[in-house]
């Protein structure tokens, strides 16, 4: 048997009777096609792999052999080597951001991009796509949508009242350290909880180091107003950081302000009417809480 014969054995099916010894049909194994034609003259089968599915015909040359001294036609260089997409293309940033994202909120290693089967994967969904590599993902990409997504929560952050932050100071096994901060409030009736920052503690975890790496992950965000409670763990540094003995935070709960302050109403009655109203002076002031889980 011919490595021709072979090729068309294996791309298409032949009818269940068997094979005629004179012309006939054969389905294509690829798009369904009948093609007419017989085991001695099998042009009329190569010249349609050649056509539509010269990659099925490219594996098949693989496999067997080189089947004929004549140069591929057109139809099959274009078949194979696609035009790849240009960086304006708007299927190409579609894809690219949809990439980022899935590497993003999957935590997937940026190192995806450069596994082989990743790859094979993606060019089998859509050859013209042109896989960002790990350095351009790392140095433009992450930051690119890391930006993006700082942006949209500070526009949520402006329809919301209030917003409950959790603080976390941890170590890794090589005593890196590093500190967590996470907002939790309601939007249209909705719990949210997002990240403000994760990210690695330089120097001592002194309460006045964890107070102003606090500081500068809310003013990001321009929560400094709308910080209701704060929960952290009973770490004696945690606990000190917020603290009346260090400013900006003031001890008790907020129900034992309150009471103070129905207590002094008397006092300010009698007091000039043009003195300003400080009722709500502890509105911008958070109240520390310790974790229950914690506590137990």
């Amino acid at each position: 048997m011919s490595s021709k014969q072979s090729v068309v054995r294996e791309a298409f099916e032949f009818p269940v009777d068997g094979i005629p010894s004179q012309t006939f049909k054969a389905k294509c194994k690829t798009c369904g096609s009948f093609i007419s034609g017989s085991l001695k003259a099998t042009s009329n089968f190569l010249t349609h792999l050649q056509r539509r599915h010269a990659h099925v015909l490219t594996g098949l040359k693989d496999k067997k052999g080189k089947l004929t001294d004549e140069q591929p036609s057109l139809d099959t260089f274009v078949e194979t080597e696609q035009k790849k997409f240009s960086s304006s293309d708007s299927r190409q940033q579609k894809i690219t951001d949809s990439l980022t994202m899935f590497i993003d909120r999957s935590l997937m290693p940026l190192s995806i991009v450069e596994n082989s089967y990743f790859r094979d994967l993606l060019h089998c969904m859509e050859p013209r796509f042109v896989i960002p590599s790990r350095k351009h993902l790392t140095s433009s990409l992450i930051t690119k949508k890391c930006e993006e997504i700082i942006l949209a929560m500070k526009q949520d952050f402006e329809k919301t009242e209030s917003v409950c932050v959790t603080i976390d100071l941890w170590s890794s096994r090589q005593m890196r350290g590093f500190i967590g901060i996470t907002g939790h409030y309601i939007s249209y009736w909705h719990l949210e909880s997002v990240t403000h920052g994760c990210k690695q503690f330089t120097g001592r975890h002194t309460a006045e180091n964890i107070l102003q790496h606090y500081e500068e992950t809310i003013a990001t965000f321009n929560l400094s107003s709308k910080i209701t409670n704060i929960v952290t763990d009973n770490a004696s540094n945690m606990k000190k950081a917020f603290r009346v003995d260090l400013p900006g935070f003031v001890e008790g709960s907020r129900d034992e302000r309150d009471q103070e302050e129905d207590e002094s109403d008397s006092e300010e009655e009698s007091m000039s009417e043009d003195k300003v109203d400080t009722s709500n002076a502890y509105d911008y002031i958070p109240e520390h809480q310790s974790c229950f889980a914690h506590t137990l």
